[in-house]
């Protein structure tokens, strides 16, 4: 037994009917009007797969985001249209809307649950499912196939059982509430429910079908089904727990919802609407707040346990903690970790919540687009649910936990037509002066959450929507040293490896210093440790099939270099740096989301009687064109009359990796050197690299990224780089060990520049 939605979203053109049908029915015939013509144009280019949906019942015409709807495959005769019937599909958004409405719609594979696999219920649905047979039988021309329902699955059963209830009959299940229940356990329990309420019906209005004993036993039952299922005893008394502790607003709003339901049946649509409702309000108005952690060292002492290096953050996050402690009622700045994957911002968010004792909760929004998705659904839809902020919030058990919204530079990136936009929504919640009257669609009454220590997180800051960057305090994370990953590597990656993979108590790995150095500079070129932790992974899964497999009395196992090579194949990385510097060839620095890396640049002479044209490639950018242009124009002023001629050649510069799109304002001094080694045909000085900018008077303008690109360089081997004299005070932000191995040179313009970079003693126009 076995049910599955089908992930696959597809496009759907609508046929919207008053009355419903259901799969079973296998086909339906409508007469070919001008506006059917219509409609099968539109069918044609889906190859004749249409969606059928049942109007609102009330509101003729209308149907909503959930409903559920069958398919089917049109197929034209002489002057009528045959529509083959297919299976369900829920109506997931719309795509457009004309004369012809296009709906996204999701498959639904049908669960297939036989009638023997009720469970001991068989002899009381047969029993129902007879009565109703002997009322209709004589007026439902196919009533003879009618026995064989027992054949059926339980969801056809219900189908079919439905469908000879007459729809305008006493009761609130209708056969459109039935359509659009997925799951076919509760198809059949509605269905049931409305053949009960039938027979009732029937029973108190003496219908000469039924003996007088039969009608009055019926009656009863339903009547005392009635009121078991009416009963709200449970949330009066749930409610009276909370009544003195939450708003009047929302006390007020969850007693008129009691009354509500004490007077509604289980069979009635509405009930259970009301009944999630309430089941939701007061488990939310009913969390309780968790007290924070007093001792402020063992605060302090968690921080640093958990984390290596992040000094500047930790301190941050300490600080504001500290000040929280103080003024329980400040309503201070959302914090946001910004830094490349596996660097440890949603780690961060968990040590908060383990040092201040609070719950943790994380919600990634890098699928979450629609409005509803956030601030949920109202009531008036059908399968309405509470948005994943308050969702989130009960699910914690807590009034104030440590709430992870993560990846929020990727919201507002991927919404889909039509939908409600989500940013009015964050707004709201990470607003201090909003959120303590956040408004949810679904509950609809407003809820405080001034509590939650709210934490975002983002690869790059830049692409946040500016309102929102506009609430947040960013922290960078700019990446690990080698050091410090070889610290993480020991106290974090390796003990957790070595239990996830079976081999605590049983196998003693050891990692060296050296050992891990080697995985790091040959297997992980990367900001954070994500594949660091992989690598260690892939290691302790070898040791543990050497331990079952070969050799079952191993205890101990020393990894080598030598072991590492087996396990993981070759170096992927050299340390140093790969390529071999020729003239013309210059190594400039890159901030890339993942951390910074080491960029090339190429220049060659192309033509040496040509018009002096500049071809650029590698998925340039506009400003890196840019830059390219103002270091030529700058060699053309400076340069001696010895390299004059070769000024008048067509150059051609080239980045590699022309698949990957460049651009931003470091790159003029990298390119001024590629063009000067290309004149002079002189190779650059070896393991130097650059950044910075040139303006056309040759002057050295600072650039953003400094550490990241350092990090990176220092990954790629490069042991001096040349920066603007304006980007000296990020130095102070280095880690010792890397200004300690690394040597920097802080240049005003191009021509110091090219001294350090070419061992030069003299200017320009001197050669």
């Amino acid at each position: 037994m076995s049910r599955k939605l089908l992930e696959d979203i597809i496009h759907l053109p609508i046929f919207l009917l008053e009355q419903t049908i259901f799969p079973f029915q296998r086909e339906i015939t409508f007469p070919l009007t001008p506006d059917m013509r219509l409609f099968l144009e539109e069918s044609k280019k889906k190859r004749g797969l249409v969606g059928i949906l049942v109007s609102d019942p009330v509101e003729k015409g209308v149907f909503y985001e959930g409903d559920i709807g069958v398919t089917a495959v049109t197929e034209e005769k002489e002057n009528e249209v045959v529509f083959k019937l297919g299976g369900r599909f829920r109506v997931v958004g719309f795509s457009e809307k004309d004369k012809i409405v296009i709906v996204k719609a999701k498959l639904i594979e049908e669960e297939i649950v036989s009638y023997g696999e009720l469970k001991g219920r068989e002899p009381e649905v047969w029993a129902l499912c007879e009565e109703v047979w002997g009322i209709i039988k004589k007026e439902v021309p196919d009533v003879e196939n009618f026995e064989k329902i027992k054949e059926c699955p339980i969801g056809e059963m219900a189908d079919r059982l439905i469908c000879v209830i007459p729809d305008d009959e006493p009761g609130g299940i209708t056969r459109r509430d039935v359509l659009n229940k997925e799951n076919v356990f509760e198809r059949l329990e509605m269905t049931l429910a409305r053949v009960a309420d039938f027979l009732d019906f029937l029973g108190l209005v003496t219908d000469p079908i039924f003996s007088q004993d039969k009608s009055e036993n019926v009656s009863k039952k339903i009547k005392a089904k009635k009121k078991s299922n009416s009963d709200t005893s449970n949330f009066k008394e749930r409610f009276e727990k909370i009544k003195e502790k939450i708003s009047p607003e929302a006390g007020d709003q969850i007693a008129r919802e009691i009354k509500i339901l004490s007077g509604m049946s289980k069979d009635g649509s509405e009930y259970h609407i009301v009944k999630k409702w309430l089941d939701f309000a007061i488990d939310f108005f009913s969390l309780e707040e968790t007290k924070d952690r007093k001792n402020l060292r063992v605060v302090k002492k968690i921080l640093n346990s958990d984390h290596c290096g992040l000094e500047k953050i930790k301190t941050r996050i300490f600080e504001e903690l500290v000040v929280r402690r103080l003024n329980k009622d400040k309503k201070g700045p959302i914090l946001c970790f910004v830094g490349p994957p596996g660097t440890g911002k949603t780690s961060l968010g968990m040590s908060i919540a383990r040092a201040t004792g609070r719950k943790f909760i994380r919600l990634s929004l890098g699928g979450v687009n629609d409005e509803a998705d956030a601030r949920g659904h109202s009531r008036t839809y059908v399968g309405a649910l509470p948005g994943k902020i308050l969702e989130h919030i009960k699910r914690s058990g807590s009034s104030n936990p440590v709430f992870m919204l993560d990846e929020i530079d990727k919201i507002g990136k991927y919404g889909a037509k039509n939908h409600g936009d989500i940013e009015p929504a964050m707004l709201e919640v990470l607003d201090p002066e909003q959120n303590h009257s956040f408004l949810d669609h679904f509950l609809a009454v407003p809820a405080d959450l001034s509590k939650v220590m709210f934490i975002t997180t983002a690869n790059i800051s830049e692409t946040i929507l500016p309102a929102l960057r506009d609430r947040m305090e960013i922290l960078e994370l700019s990446g690990y040293t080698e050091e410090e990953k070889v610290k993480i590597a020991q106290k974090f990656l390796r003990p957790r490896q070595i239990k996830q993979n079976g081999l605590r108590g049983k196998v003693r790995v050891v990692f060296s210093k050296e050992t891990l150095s080697f995985i790091i500079r040959g297997y992980t070129r990367e900001a954070g440790v994500r594949n660091l932790e992989r690598a260690i992974g892939s290691i302790c899964r070898k040791i543990a099939v050497e331990k079952v497999a070969k050799n079952k009395s191993l205890k101990r196992f020393t990894v080598s270099k030598k072991s590492i090579v087996e396990f993981l194949g070759h170096e992927k990385y050299f340390s140093g740096i790969v390529r071999k510097l020729k003239p013309g060839v210059s190594i400039g620095l890159a901030w890339t989301p993942y951390g910074g890396e080491i960029l090339y640049v190429e220049s060659l002479i192309t033509a040496n009687k040509g018009k002096g044209d500049l071809i650029l490639t590698g998925s340039l950018g506009g400003v890196i064109k840019e830059s390219a242009q103002i270091a030529r124009s700058y060699l053309r002023g400076r340069i001696g009359q010895n390299l004059q001629k070769k000024l008048k050649n067509d150059i051609h510069i080239h980045v590699p990796e022309g698949a990957v799109d460049k651009d931003g304002p470091s790159a003029g001094l990298a390119i001024l050197f590629s063009l000067y080694s290309c004149f002079k045909n002189q190779v650059l000085r070896k393991g130097v690299a650059v950044t910075g900018e040139i303006t056309l008077i040759g002057e050295v303008l600072p650039v953003g990224g400094i550490k990241e690109k350092i990090i990176g360089a220092a990954r790629a081997g490069i042991e001096e780089i040349i920066l603007p004299k304006g980007n000296g005070r990020d130095l102070s932000e280095l880690p010792a060990s890397l200004k300690r191995k690394m040597k920097f040179h802080l240049v005003e313009n191009a021509e110091e520049a090219l001294d350090k970079a070419f061992g030069r003693k003299k200017g320009i126009k001197n050669e």
